[in-house]
């Protein structure tokens, strides 16, 4: 699965984690920063790693259908 953010440019992202349930990515921000677009890509453990990407995270997270947590890794994805 692939997200788009909207984000102020020069975002530095500081981590990936679950809370209630989804995958969070925290940020520290410039607000008064022009907004730009940002790629994310979630892939599960053993899926194939995009290339042209960078490594931002895993989160934990835990699903009641599931008798296990989900373990979800973030990439940033960049154009070709």
């Amino acid at each position: 699965m692939t997200a788009t953010l909207a984000m102020p440019n020069g975002a530095n992202v500081l981590h990936v984690g679950a809370q209630l349930g989804r995958v969070y990515l925290w940020a520290e921000v410039n607000p008064d920063a022009p907004t730009v677009e940002r790629s994310f890509m979630i892939i599960g453990t053993g899926g194939p790693v995009p290339t042209d990407s960078i490594y931002q995270g895993t989160a934990f997270v835990s699903d009641p259908d599931y008798t296990y947590d989900l373990i979800w890794h973030v990439y940033e994805v960049f154009p070709n």
